[in-house]
């Protein structure tokens, strides 16, 4: 294992790396397995309503709760999350109270080595007004500078590349949401602090600035080596905190082609364009699903062998994960089929959007559909159906953003609003061009259902922007459309076949059009391509 830590977190990481013992309790929650860090409580309360911040309201996702902390932080637990592309969100759950800590320790594959050290976040309460200190460490990765990417409501805000491990923040009312282990494009650690549909302002202390921003994501500025996938997260809490919980557990993000979701609760047998999940012996109704991380694509479909109720209330999920205006890491919703033995039922809500649709089909041509905002929308079928595909849909000039279930036979559909239509086709649908730019993944998780077979996977790549090269003096001007700063420009000389490097002049963006100036080049061949990436203000490389 890797202990190497930066000069602001050498005592606390490595002091929390030699204490990792387990203590003996160990809960399933979110089809996840929990091990508690010393001797900790962990209790699971169900996702039908939860208590933050002292007001029920809903929750998604089963709530894991971690008690019995001391003032040392050390105790806390640690979240199995089988090969993975994405961690979980946690935060304090206490008062306003000065003092409390909390900390997040990530774990992962580099090279093929597993159990490695990838980074870590930790931050402070520092008084009853909600500021708080944080601190990241990257180290094991890489020693250069960070990147910080701030976003308000309006999407993406700024970006900043500064050597500062330390930033501060006001919350006054909520605490923030941390996931330490949200990964990105090509393998990339990011750290993502959440705060919660509200404004913090964040100070960085060597930029001499302060901005408002409602979700923050950070990580290293160049490139490192990439990791292959997750495998667990360990969260501690302490200094007077009562106890923390663990919400919004991404399984979404557990990205690679056919890969269980959790581990230890399915089996997986994958063949060429066929993937078969059954539940291992002994495990109950423990849900099972299976992820594919996709290339850039405006829909990841998955054809499935008819899946018919066994049983009343067999549930199958839908979720998925892309680039659009909020970054990498975009949550595109989820939705949830029940299944019963003489109807059905469709719940479902988009995380990109607030005007959203629910929507009948039937043989490929819209019937009907009705609007509904934040709240989940409920679609009633009357009849014994079964499931036979699943999509997952960026917005194109065509489509809008959407998760699709195709039924595998004609059923009456009731809509929220009491309209009742006959389809084969139910969609919970961006109402507006929300941006969704692509897919990157996508998935489909199953409950109280003995096997899943995936038959085949179809995936619509999206379309690179073209590149338009306008000689302008000695000079190239090369632009494109990239409303989100998906894409970065290449340059390779001689032929096609040759390496490509990174362009290291910064694009300009102007009306959603980026362009490079770069200089001209006398008796010389230039190619020029886009890639996908994340973010700009990277530093120059081989691809």
């Amino acid at each position: 294992m890797i202990t190497r830590c930066s000069s602001l977190l050498t005592a606390g990481v490595c002091l929390l790396l030699q204490t990792a013992t387990a203590s003996a309790e160990t809960v399933l929650a979110n089809g996840l397995r929990n091990t508690g860090l010393g001797f900790v409580n962990l209790a699971v309360i169900p996702p039908q309503w939860v208590l933050p911040y002292g007001y029920w309201s809903p929750s998604d996702h089963a709530i894991l709760e971690t008690s019995g902390l001391t003032s040392l932080g050390l105790e806390g637990v640690e979240v199995h999350l089988g090969h993975a592309q994405g961690g979980a969100y946690f935060y304090a759950w206490a008062e306003a109270q000065p003092g409390y800590i909390m900390s997040g320790l990530s774990f992962g594959s580099v090279d093929g080595l597993t159990g490695q050290y990838l980074g870590a976040i930790a931050g402070r309460r520092e008084n009853e007004w909600g500021t708080f200190t944080a601190w990241v460490d990257f180290s094991p990765l890489s020693l250069g500078p960070y990147r910080y990417r701030f976003y308000s409501y309006g999407g993406f805000y700024r970006e900043v590349v500064s050597w500062e491990r330390q930033l501060n923040f006001n919350q006054a009312y909520y605490a923030p949401r941390v996931n330490p282990c949200a990964l990105g494009t090509n393998g990339q650690l990011i750290a993502v602090i959440d705060f919660q549909n509200s404004y913090a302002e964040v100070h960085l202390e060597d930029e001499s600035m302060s901005m408002l921003v409602t979700r923050l994501e950070i990580s290293p500025a160049h490139r490192h080596r990439p990791i292959d996938f997750a495998t667990s997260v360990q969260v501690r809490g302490g200094g007077g905190l009562n106890l923390f919980v663990l919400s919004q557990v991404e399984p979404f993000a557990f990205g690679f082609p056919h890969h269980i979701v959790g581990g230890g609760t399915a089996r997986l047998e994958v063949e060429p364009r066929r993937a078969h999940l059954s539940r291992e012996p002994d495990s109950g109704n423990m849900f099972l699903g299976a992820w594919t991380e996709t290339p850039a694509s405006v829909s990841t479909k998955l054809q499935l062998e008819p899946l018919l109720a066994e049983t009343n209330d067999v549930q199958l999920k839908l979720e998925g994960i892309g680039y659009g205006t909020f970054g990498e890491g975009n949550y595109v919703g989820q939705a949830l089929l029940t299944l019963r033995t003489n109807s059905a039922s469709l719940w479902g809500r988009l995380d990109i959007c607030t005007n959203q649709q629910a929507v009948v089909l039937r043989q490929g041509v819209e019937v009907g559909f009705t609007p509904f905002t934040t709240n989940p929308a409920t679609l009633e079928i009357e009849a014994p159906v079964g499931l036979r595909e699943v999509s997952v849909l960026a917005h194109t000039t065509n489509t809008l953003a959407a998760l699709r279930f195709v039924l595998d036979r004609v059923a009456p559909v009731t809509l929220p609003d009491g309209r009742q239509f006959d389809g084969d086709e139910v969609r919970v649908r961006a109402g507006a061009a929300a941006t969704l730019e692509f897919v990157r993944r996508a998935g489909l998780t199953a409950s109280n259902l003995a096997s899943v077979t995936i038959l085949n996977e179809l995936i619509v790549p999206s379309q690179t922007p073209a590149l338009t090269i306008e000689p302008v003096g000695q000079a190239l001007h090369i632009s494109w459309p990239d409303p989100n700063r998906v894409y970065h420009l290449q340059s390779s000389t001689a032929d096609m076949n040759n390496e490509w490097h990174d362009v290291p002049d910064q694009p300009l963006l102007t009306n959603a059009i980026a362009t490079v100036i770069v200089p001209k080049h006398a008796n010389e061949n230039v190619f020029f391509r886009l890639i996908i990436g994340m973010g700009w203000d990277r530093a120059p490389g081989r691809d």
